[in-house]
């Protein structure tokens, strides 16, 4: 039950940083804080997709007959 509480505010602590750093891009504010909030869940979207089908082609390429 704990578990998925967390995994829910996750989800909407990283909807809430997305939306924060595009408004914030759009107000032309200073700083290079505002691009965090974009490129976080991206690069844990691209972990999640590339790391198994990177394992699989380690995998492939030390099969040993």
């Amino acid at each position: 039950m704990g578990l998925k509480i967390m995994f829910a505010v996750a989800i909407i602590l990283f909807a809430l940083g997305i939306i924060a750093s595009i408004l914030s891009i759009k107000l032309k504010e200073n700083g290079t804080k505002k691009y965090v909030g974009i490129l976080l869940p991206v690069l844990i979207i691209l972990f999640v997709i590339l790391f198994p089908i990177l394992m699989a082609i380690g995998f492939m390429l030390n099969d040993k007959p």
